[in-house]
């Protein structure tokens, strides 16, 4: 199974990215979470970004930040932050209330609003995964929530079930829906491990990947049903 692999709190770069480096001796904020840096006998170059939370610790604030590669930091900020980095060079990261207007936005190195993705087709985009394609589309993906009557599929099943499926979507630069795949329409409810008699999430995709060699999206899934470990549906441009 293929997966989108990105750090859940760093990545690397090879720039300082254009924006105003601090000085490596300069004070830190007294709110400033502590690190402890591991020694690297040839560490890669370029900088660290990401976000340092420290959630609960008195007096201790959360921060993106851009580090070099002794910890010294050349960007720190409490109100604005990057995301992670896509193929195209620009941060993305979500914003909005989620369920009801969730969406992506794409910004430069200092923090230029540049494009915003929203899910299209009466969708609202979720938090989990955004992909940028060479060809300049974005891939959304979302949780739809529809009603099914399981009465018909397994005995005492709800006439009326909530079950939470999977819609992945290809964006073009406007914003347009090229491509659309929705789980139910290739998925069946009963392929799940978990009870279905009273509606569920049955297919939880965590991550989505466009593969340029052959032109697929993959996606990966909890292993919520059995025989569908990853998902690999053609026809994306």
């Amino acid at each position: 199974m293929k997966k989108n692999l990105i750090p859940a709190v760093w990545a690397i770069v090879a720039t300082v990215l254009g924006l105003a480096a601090m000085k490596a001796d300069a004070q830190l904020p007294a709110d400033f979470p502590q690190l402890s840096i591991v020694p690297n006998t040839n560490p890669a170059p370029g900088c660290l970004f990401g976000t340092l939370t420290a959630s609960g610790v008195p007096g201790v604030s959360n921060y993106f930040a851009i580090l070099d590669n002794s910890g010294n930091p050349i960007l720190l900020s409490k109100t604005n932050s990057l995301g992670k980095l896509a193929c195209n060079g620009l941060f993305v990261a979500t914003e909005g209330a989620k369920g009801v207007d969730w969406r992506w936005v794409s910004k430069d190195a200092a923090f230029g609003r540049v494009v915003t993705n929203r899910a299209g087709n009466g969708y609202i985009a979720d938090n989990h995964d955004f992909q940028v394609m060479p060809n300049g589309h974005a891939l959304v993906m979302i949780y739809d929530s529809v009603y099914l009557d399981l009465s018909t599929v397994v005995p005492g099943g709800y006439p009326a079930a909530r079950v939470d499926q999977t819609v992945i979507q290809e964006l073009d630069v406007d914003n347009n829906v090229v491509f659309q795949w929705r789980s139910l329409d290739h998925i069946p409810v009963t392929d799940t491990y978990k009870p279905i008699s009273k509606g569920l999430d049955y297919i939880h995709v965590n991550s989505i990947w466009f593969d340029e060699l052959d032109g697929t999206i993959i996606a990966s899934y909890q292993r919520d049903f059995r025989q569908h470990g990853s998902g690999l549906f053609p026809g994306a441009t």
